[in-house]
């Protein structure tokens, strides 16, 4: 924006000073041409004066109608010629303002259309590089996602072995406890069996031999309550 300044500062000095060098020149020119026009009617004038004290009225009449003749064409002026000092200045100026437009203006300009490039291109490099590493760290997260979607699948499956390792633990503990139930409560039963029949025997065998002393009017000895005993014992199993 300074350089654009400086180049229109630089313009319009330099289109000013052309401007009032030529208007200068211009006015000067008139002059030249009216001095030019002045000076030929003055001449025929004097000369008209000296005839008028030889000729008669006549001749004084047709000097006056020629000078007013020669005064017409003289308002018609020459021919436009060019200016060669309004050339060359204007040639010269054109060539002050080519070498400072190519020494303060053109170089900066340059130089800033330069930069500016050099700018866009570090700008789109960078944009480049920003895209590459935004595209890497994609990868990297794709690939750090997969893994982990693959960890999470691991622990899932893991869970899962381990689920159906503690059930199968659980199920064998529960069938171990059901199994040692059941023994115990056989066992139970059997203890149970055996102590109603013991009771039951003992009973009985008392029963017996309060009836069979009764019968045989005398007390059994020990040695004939042991053989009822035995007896009676020989006969449940084939009853059961």
């Amino acid at each position: 924006m300074r350089y654009l300044s400086t180049i229109i500062v630089a313009f319009s000095v330099c289109s000013l000073v052309c401007y009032l060098t030529e208007a200068k020149l211009t006015s000067v020119i008139m002059a030249d041409e009216e001095t030019s026009e002045e000076a030929p009617v003055t001449s025929e004038a004097e000369g008209t004066e000296e005839a008028g004290s030889e000729t008669t009225t006549e001749g004084e009449t047709t000097a006056k109608g020629e000078t007013s003749e020669e005064a017409h064409h003289g308002d018609e002026g020459p021919p436009l010629t060019p200016n060669v000092d309004l050339v060359i200045f204007t040639l010269i100026t054109f060539a002050l303002f080519a070498l400072i437009l190519a020494k303060f203006g053109w170089t900066p300009l340059n130089e800033g259309l330069k930069a500016r490039e050099i700018g866009i291109r570090e700008n789109i490099a960078a944009a480049e590089t920003a895209r590459l590493e935004a595209e890497k760290m994609l990868a990297d997260h794709k690939q750090q996602l997969a893994a982990t979607q693959d960890q999470v699948k691991e622990i899932i499956a893991e869970a899962h072995r381990d689920a159906d390792e503690v059930r199968q633990k659980l199920m064998a503990a529960a069938q171990r406890d059901v199994e040692a139930l059941r023994q115990r409560t056989l066992e139970d039963l059997d203890r149970a069996k055996n102590q109603a029949v013991k009771e039951l025997f003992d009973n009985v065998t008392e029963q017996v031999a309060m009836a069979t002393e009764h019968v045989l009017g005398r007390a059994l000895q020990a040695e004939d309550q042991n053989r009822l005993i035995d007896e009676a014992l020989a006969q449940l199993p084939a009853k059961g």
